[in-house]
């Protein structure tokens, strides 16, 4: 049975973006990509390349397959930080609403708050993978070379008393068996409370992954 969690209300200071000065390296090789966990579970990643930012941000992209094991629709929720979790949402301040692919292809919230999350609603028995998905980690996770990634799974998902599904400005259903690369230069929609004011969250999470990715070392 499925155990809704209501958050309380939060307001979020001090987010910031890319620095302007960051370099990108080269991408590491498909080949020698592994895809982790096993196969049984319903998320997987592994690492595409990274990006250095500020000191000690440094931005790492996955690739990410989901797999909703139910006969109906799931939301899956990633976090944007290494070290932050989406069942820990206190306060959405705003959303950018990602289409990626042709047709349908899969839509991405990108909900900022404290903390911010991604999240995909997938259709019953559905998936879905998404190359070069983004997560800001720090220069200690390069030399652990490895990080965890906590994902939620959930059957229903409300923000600010409202369906998830209204940030999205159109049906946010992901096309099924779609294969589609990040970027942000596909938003869609976007939407910011008034004044940057934190609304509550509410998650009927259902199931949590915690998703190990390898991090290639720096040669």
């Amino acid at each position: 049975m499925s155990r809704c969690i209501p958050l309380a209300l939060a307001l979020v200071a001090g987010t910031g973006g890319a620095s302007a000065g960051c370099s990108k390296t080269a991408r590491h090789d498909p080949e020698e990509r592994t895809m982790s966990p096993s196969i049984s579970s319903p998320v997987s990643a592994a690492f595409q390349d990274k990006q250095l930012e500020k000191p000690p941000h440094v931005r790492l992209f996955l690739d990410v397959r989901m797999h909703n094991e139910a006969p109906d629709p799931r939301w899956f929720l990633l976090p944007t930080r290494v070290r932050e979790h989406p069942s820990r949402a206190a306060g959405i301040i705003g959303a950018s609403v990602l289409w990626l692919g042709p047709g349908r292809g899969a839509s991405i919230g990108e909900f900022t708050g404290l903390p911010g999350f991604q999240a995909m609603l997938l259709p019953g028995g559905a998936e879905i993978q998404v190359r070069g998905l983004p997560i800001t980690g720090e220069l200690r996770d390069l030399e652990a070379g490895a990080i965890t990634m906590d994902v939620v799974i959930a059957s229903d998902l409300n923000i600010g008393g409202e369906p998830a599904s209204a940030w999205f400005g159109g049906d946010p259903t992901c096309a099924a068996g779609t294969d589609v690369q990040w970027s942000h230069d596909h938003v869609r929609n976007s939407r910011d409370n008034p004044g940057f004011k934190g609304v509550p969250v509410s998650i009927a999470e259902e199931r949590r992954v915690m998703v190990p990715v390898k991090i290639p070392r720096a040669q």
